[in-house]
């Protein structure tokens, strides 16, 4: 489910937060800017919200689950498609960059939102992630009133080590990281690298030996990525789960009996064998899943 009950709500609040933070924002806005590809490429921006990003910089296209915030992104000059992150209604490597800011905080899965942005990037593309840093003082200090706030109180908080994870899972290389927001500096100041500053922006670019994918058509209308059709898949399933439960087969005993080859020993090897097909069939996103949870475990301790 999107979280995007507040954004509802509190649209002039969410706002208003940019006019009496002009400063802060503008500092952003900057460090965004240094990080995104000039000249005439497109780009898209995932939770592109009331388009106070996206307008500035030139972006045209945006996706937002919010209704109230994507009328006032339209009001901006912003083509906004309704959708989510983890499942975004574009075809394949439709843009030369996708701009997130904010928005993994909200989202309910940051692995398929950032495999579904690898996924609408060209080749040549990249994507640039804009957050704060949980380990900074201003995340610690966001972390603090999560609670009283009407925005973050549902929000994940990521450090800029996790985020980069994330993205190297996904497939992106080469990443360049910018600061901005930093304690005792004047405002606006941005430098290189993390770990002082509680604005951080990440850009990737589009490894070369990424996922593949099947090219398709079309703006507004989703189409996955498949390296194989479904029935390859099915087939691909039903392989490894008859050589795994026969290799399970010849060693598993029955819990009961302690004979092998019982029907109970068989049942049992199926169901192993079955699981352990489900994970090879896709054990790179069952890892960065375990590995999510994970982080979501410490995070909340």
């Amino acid at each position: 489910m999107p979280k995007i009950e507040p954004f509802e709500k509190y649209t002039d609040a969410y706002d208003e937060w940019f006019i009496q933070n002009a400063d802060a924002y503008n500092a952003e806005l900057q460090t965004i800017r240094q990080l995104i590809p000039s000249g005439s490429s497109e780009g898209l921006e995932v939770g592109v919200g009331s388009g106070n990003f996206a307008a500035p910089l030139g972006i045209k296209t945006g996706v937002e689950p919010s209704a109230k915030m994507a009328e006032r992104a339209v009001s901006k000059g912003i083509e906004v498609c309704s959708g989510v992150a983890e499942n975004l209604p574009f075809s394949d490597e439709r843009f030369d960059f996708v701009l997130m800011v904010t928005t993994i905080c909200f989202v309910d899965d940051i692995v398929k939102s950032f495999d579904e942005a690898f996924r609408v990037i060209k080749d040549s593309g990249c994507v640039v992630v804009g957050f704060v840093d949980k380990e900074s003082d201003l995340g610690r200090e966001y972390l603090s009133k999560k609670e009283d706030s009407a925005f973050y109180r549902e929000a994940d908080f990521f450090s800029t080590q996790e985020v980069l994870h994330y993205l190297e899972d996904a497939g992106f290389v080469d990443m360049e990281i910018r600061q901005t927001l930093l304690p005792g500096q004047p405002q606006g100041t941005i430098v290189n690298g993390y770990g002082d500053g509680g604005f951080v922006a990440i850009r990737g670019s589009k490894g070369k030996a990424g996922h593949l994918h099947l090219h398709s058509q079309d703006s507004c209308s989703h189409h996955g990525r498949r390296a194989m059709s479904p029935f390859g898949y099915l087939f691909r399933f039903i392989g490894w789960w008859f050589g795994l439960t026969g290799l399970y087969a010849m060693f598993a005993v029955c819990p009961f009996c302690g004979q092998t080859g019982c029907p109970v020993g068989l049942a049992s090897a199926g169901t192993v064998g079955a699981f352990l097909s489900l994970c090879i069939q896709d054990w790179r996103r069952l890892f960065s899943f375990i590995r999510q949870k994970f982080s979501r475990r410490k995070r909340d301790k």
